[in-house]
């Protein structure tokens, strides 16, 4: 399972809530011939629990708490079944 954190309200939410069918690619910041790509279909959407999955991503990657939030923002967390998953390193 994936899953995509996002503010609600946003274009890309409306997106996939109405179109389930996903895909997304990730790039090695160090090597951007390696990536992964995934297709599949998001199975759910939901606001439990977005916001501590949030701080724990920020501090994950950050170290610190999460340093963005605007007073009445609203997470909602993407659940993405794969379908097909790729891992690609072009020589």
């Amino acid at each position: 399972m994936v899953l995509i954190n996002r503010k609600r309200g946003r274009l890309k939410n409306n997106n996939m809530a109405l179109r389930p069918r996903v895909a997304l690619e990730v790039s090695d910041p160090a090597d951007p011939f390696r990536y992964v790509s995934l297709r599949g279909r998001v199975v759910a959407i939901v606001e439990e629990g977005a916001r501590a999955h949030l701080e724990k991503l920020s501090q994950r990657y950050l170290g610190k708490p999460y340093p963005w939030w605007q007073p009445g923002e609203i997470r909602e967390i993407f659940r993405i079944a794969p379908d097909r998953v790729r891992a690609t390193e072009i020589r």
